[in-house]
């Protein structure tokens, strides 16, 4: 069990899984930059937020903003909406985001680790089906995308968790690994820099082969003189 001051925001498990040397950068170093696809995920997660705190509509009490936390796994963080439905009582999370899914869990693995807390906050018997529910609403489909959340699902929150833990505490930043389709949409792309890795290995080994070939051609020269 964490105690509240050890608990670590549930943004930086999607930042983790989308990227650990982001995570590291915005978390560790306290860096970071807009670029296009930040603000207007800001201004989505506005939107969900601008509106009363609490309401109820067609018996649906719809939370905004509502603070969670886990000190079982250590997280916390803000649920950008949640309803509770008269009929079950039972917490439907549910996570704003820009664009369409992705093609990595990053984003599950957020709005689960937000359900997650929700249940241990309330004290919800997952063995006898008090589970909450999970979507994903993404501004450019306009739709709710629902997600089950299954055994694998928790592992993997558990997984990450563990894993951001584990990088707070050694305070080490990940090495630079460049991946084009993921380093292009990120933000930090210029305080990162992952693309000088690349030049930086092909120089040093240009510069390897000039040096064998030199001493080799010196080897050759000797080896004539005698």
């Amino acid at each position: 069990m964490f105690t509240e001051a050890q608990c670590l925001p549930i943004s930086a498990l999607q930042h983790m899984v989308f990227c650990p040397r982001q995570c590291a950068l915005i978390h560790l170093e306290r860096q970071w930059s807009e670029n296009k696809l930040t603000v207007q995920g800001q201004q989505l997660h506005q939107r969900a937020h601008d509106s009363k705190r609490t309401e109820t509509r067609s018996g649906i009490r719809i939370v905004r903003s509502l603070a969670v936390c886990s000190l079982r796994l250590g997280i916390s963080g803000v649920c950008d909406v949640v309803e509770f439905p008269e009929q079950t009582g039972l917490p439907i999370v549910i996570e704003y985001k820009r664009g369409k899914p992705k093609s990595n869990d990053s984003d599950i693995v957020q709005v689960a680790a937000q359900a997650m807390c929700l249940e241990e906050m309330l004290k919800l018997d997952v063995t006898k089906g008090q589970v909450a529910e999970i979507r994903l609403f993404y501004g450019k489909t306009r739709r709710r995308l629902e997600v089950t959340l299954d055994h694998a699902v928790r592992q993997r929150v558990q997984q990450v968790a563990a894993e951001l833990h584990e990088m707070f505490d050694s305070r080490v930043t990940p090495k630079m690994t460049y991946d084009k389709a993921r380093c292009e949409r990120c933000s930090l792309l210029n305080l990162c820099q992952p693309e000088l890795l690349k030049p930086r290995r092909q120089t040093s080994a240009r510069f390897a082969t000039i040096l064998q070939a030199s001493v080799t051609d010196e080897q050759l020269t000797g080896e004539e003189a005698i």
